[in-house]
């Protein structure tokens, strides 16, 4: 049996050196890419819960518009995001049913039971973007939606008198 040596100038090692180099910009670009869209569904989660939680504290009927938004922009602030042009909006749908997104709030104290309630939350997209994601697609806002039903309790009135009789 006889051992071939081969060189230290191998063709062929030259070779694979030439197609990392040609596929590396492909990879990078697919990593970065399934990066950026992770981290877009990993904001859109904390979006979503934010709003329900906004819509949570809204539904207790306790809580005022400047809480929620504060309830809100706390979640998103622990949850990493950067709160800059942030927008919480709340309806009433029970009282105003064809509520737009951009209407005015509601205050949510003034809600009576199982009225429902939306509360909406927008964050400016390059709030979160981490590349150049923005030069391929025409996202300027995040938006998540909560609904609740308000949860305020209802009065009730005891009468103590003894009927007579």
């Amino acid at each position: 049996m006889r051992r071939h040596l081969r060189s230290r100038s191998d063709p062929r090692r030259a070779a694979a050196a030439v197609e990392f180099a040609i596929v590396l910009p492909l990879l990078l670009f697919l990593l970065l890419g399934i990066w950026e869209v992770g981290r877009l569904v990993q904001v859109q989660q904390i979006m979503a819960n934010a709003a329900r939680e906004g819509a949570r504290a809204a539904s207790t009927g306790a809580r005022s518009l400047a809480e929620v938004e504060t309830i809100v922009q706390r979640y998103l602030t622990a949850g990493g995001l950067d709160t800059t042009g942030l927008t919480v909006r709340i309806h009433n749908l029970s009282l105003n049913p064809g509520a737009e997104l951009s209407d005015p709030s509601d205050d949510p104290q003034a809600a009576h039971q199982l009225h429902l309630l939306r509360v909406h939350v927008t964050l400016p997209f390059k709030n979160v973007r981490w590349v150049l994601v923005s030069q391929i697609t025409n996202v300027t806002t995040l938006r998540a939606t909560g609904f609740w039903l308000s949860m305020k309790d209802q009065p009730i009135v005891v009468d103590t008198e003894m009927p007579r009789g």
